[in-house]
């Protein structure tokens, strides 16, 4: 009988709640535990660029001279701080820092399945708020369950390791695809592309001078009053009543990630809506947070057609001779964001008026159609990271379904077994 131990906290005995052929132990009886720190290494005094892999609180974030371990796996446990419950694999040689936990296995149980069995949301019994801390009696004391044969844990950890694989090779991708589209915006919003469709440069192109540096002569620096068709305005005061199938309205918390999803915006009556027409968005209009992220700008898509805005957001209506996708990429530019932020007032509560808004230069090409050709290109490459973000999603959903099967018996990898002694015999 399987049932959900991934619900079940490892301070319970779920030693009923567990397939047939495996068992449940403590952790004291099958690992070694002790306490991390146990060589009087720190940061500041012991790290170096490279030797022994030392785990800290915050995990594998250094190196130092001395083995602590030497030739075993193991866990290594945050147990106090901000990482506190967080788990790390330790393979080989490694060495402990103060505030963590060393968990290693006896030899019936397999430490990378041990990993993941214990790294999980929920599974230690954490003390404390503000400074929160696992007390060494509840990592003695916390319970696993595995299957009896070691075969089956190791198989279980492969697949659950091949995804985690996947999903780092996917996050590098992502990072790659990062460092291309900031390259790219500074050259092409700096410099742009000439007629024949080659980044400009001041070795074979006219540069001037402009209150933002040197631009190509082909452009111009104004202020964003100067190319919206109407004036910047936010919206909606009061939103409420929120009512099914009304008008959906956008606020700053609704700006997370790369574009808003119109499914989990609240809705308000269309007879409020209609008293804030100014605010209402349509397709080519961008959304500006004017509170809490301040400067965060994301465009309006045909799935927001129609929807309006909340006082902390700001729409932004670019003029015919302006490209909204590049004006959206300007915008996100370091440049005018630091001058954003020059604008923005309070502390705790960060704002930016209107009229500070609308005095923020930026500079475009004076030619639509090369901010359109610039546009373009930027989101060619922006595409290509929002799959990777994508297919990194799926994988992190596979994987957090694979733990929920896996680690509790209710998928069994015993024809993957079956199928690896078959090719070997």
């Amino acid at each position: 009988m399987s049932s959900s131990l991934l619900s079940l906290s490892g301070q319970v005995d779920p030693s009923e709640l567990i397939p047939e052929d495996w068992t449940c132990s403590q952790l004291e009886s099958i690992c070694e535990i002790f306490g991390g720190g146990k060589l009087d290494l720190t940061k500041e005094r012991h790290y170096q660029e490279s030797g022994v892999t030392a785990f800290s609180a915050a995990g594998p974030d250094g190196f130092v001279e001395i083995a602590e371990i030497t030739d075993r796996d193991g866990v290594v446990l945050s147990a106090i701080g901000a990482n506190c419950g967080r788990c790390f694999f330790a393979s080989g040689n490694w060495t402990t820092l103060a505030n963590v936990q060393s968990i290693i296995p006896k030899n019936d149980l397999d430490a990378r399945f041990l990993f993941y069995f214990v790294n999980r949301d929920g599974y230690w019994d954490r003390s404390g708020s503000a400074q929160p801390f696992i007390k060494p009696r509840s990592v003695y004391t916390s319970w696993v369950a595995y299957p009896k044969t070691k075969a089956e844990q190791s198989k279980i950890a492969e697949v659950l390791s091949t995804v985690d694989r996947a999903i780092e090779q996917t996050e590098a991708l992502i990072a790659k695809q990062q460092r291309i589209k900031a390259g790219l915006m500074q050259d092409l919003l700096t410099r742009g592309i000439d007629e024949y469709g080659n980044l400009r440069s001041e070795q074979t192109h006219e540069f001037k001078d402009s209150p933002l540096g040197r631009i190509p002569v082909e452009w111009d620096v104004k202020a964003l009053d100067e190319i919206v068709d109407e004036s910047i305005t936010y919206g909606i005061v009061q939103a409420g009543p929120h009512i099914d199938g009304g008008v959906p309205y956008i606020r700053t918390g609704d700006m997370r990630g790369d574009e808003i999803n119109v499914e989990k915006l609240l809705r308000t009556a269309p007879q409020i809506a209609k008293s804030y027409k100014r605010s209402a968005v349509w397709v080519g209009d961008i959304v500006f947070a004017l509170r809490a992220t301040v400067g965060k700008v994301l465009p309006i898509t045909v799935e927001l057609d129609g929807a309006n805005l909340t006082q902390g957001t700001a729409k932004i209506s670019p003029k015919k001779s302006v490209d909204s996708d590049f004006l959206l990429w300007a915008m996100r530019t370091s440049q005018v964001q630091n001058a954003i932020r020059l604008e923005q007032k309070g502390t705790t509560f960060t704002e930016i008026t209107l009229g500070d808004l609308q005095t923020i230069r930026l500079a475009l090409p004076k030619e639509k159609e090369e901010q359109s050709l610039i546009a373009k290109k930027l989101k060619q490459h922006d595409r290509l990271r929002r799959d990777y973000v994508k297919q990194r999603d799926k994988l992190v959903s596979l994987k957090r379904g694979l733990m929920q099967d896996l680690l509790t018996g209710c998928c069994r990898v015993t024809a993957l077994l079956e199928q690896r002694e078959e090719v070997t015999a």
